[in-house]
């Protein structure tokens, strides 16, 4: 056997067991904290709604909130987005005790030359009236878009401000490898941004992070699988807490 083939074979052994162990690691994480939640509460439902421009890292965010073990495709150049609002229906978020409906608004739909009202009306379809979270996704890949930031405002301005304030969150994207000290900085950094500033405001304790497990590393069965996997999970169930608090 050729030692290309070899290291293929051992490779693709070594990527079953990774995603073997985060699976039990997984389950190990839910069963210790759904002990944590108090038994008698009772299920809550909320409505999620993410904005701002594609390769924010918006769509992967939604997949992770449904399952933290969700492997992304790998990054193009492609500039084609969806056309239509996506949406993921009636999730039950473990171990929280959130039932989730998470919607996403396509580029076409924010920019400058659309008619917001059509997002009103879109949701209206889907039997929406009411977001209890609205997410503001900044890759940190892409970094801080002011242009994002100026469609953003907009739609705030549409939906109310008053109305969206105190439903409003930031989430950092693609942070799976960063520790306490980089996301420290990375929070300090989003605060002191002029842009940033415009929407943040006094929400200091509003800004999140998210991550997903890298698709090359799993290719490689890279044993940073494990250490993404937990920030993954700690991320995620941050931002149940925060949604299952009602912000």
């Amino acid at each position: 056997m050729s030692r290309i083939v070899r290291s293929t074979i051992d490779t693709e052994v070594k990527r079953k067991q990774i995603i073997n162990d985060i699976n039990e690691e997984y389950n190990y994480y839910l069963e210790e904290d759904m002990n944590n939640h108090t038994q008698n509460k009772k299920r809550i439902y909320r409505n999620i709604l993410l904005v701002v421009l594609s390769k924010s890292g918006k769509t992967t965010l939604g997949h992770i909130i449904a399952d933290p073990r969700y492997i992304p495709k790998e990054l193009t150049l492609s500039s084609i987005s969806a056309r239509d609002i996506q949406y993921i229906w009636n999730i039950f978020a473990e171990p929280s005790l959130v039932s989730l409906n998470i919607v996403e608004i396509p580029d076409c739909m924010i920019n400058e030359n659309s008619n917001l009202s059509d997002i009103n009306r879109e949701c209206m379809k889907l039997e929406i009236s009411e977001f209890h979270l609205v997410c503001f996704c900044t890759s940190l890949i892409t970094g801080i878009d002011g242009y994002a930031i100026k469609l953003f405002t907009r739609f705030i301005q549409h939906f109310s401000e008053e109305k969206i304030d105190d439903n409003l969150c930031f989430i950092i994207t693609q942070c799976e490898m960063k520790n306490d000290e980089q996301r420290q900085c990375l929070r300090d950094e989003f605060l002191s941004d002029t842009e940033c500033a415009k929407l943040t405001k006094n929400k200091t304790d509003r800004i999140y992070f998210s991550g997903a497990l890298n698709p090359d590393d799993y290719k490689r069965a890279n044993d940073t699988l494990y250490y993404q996997f937990k920030n993954i999970y700690n991320y995620r169930k941050n931002l149940l807490l925060f949604i299952e608090s009602d912000g």
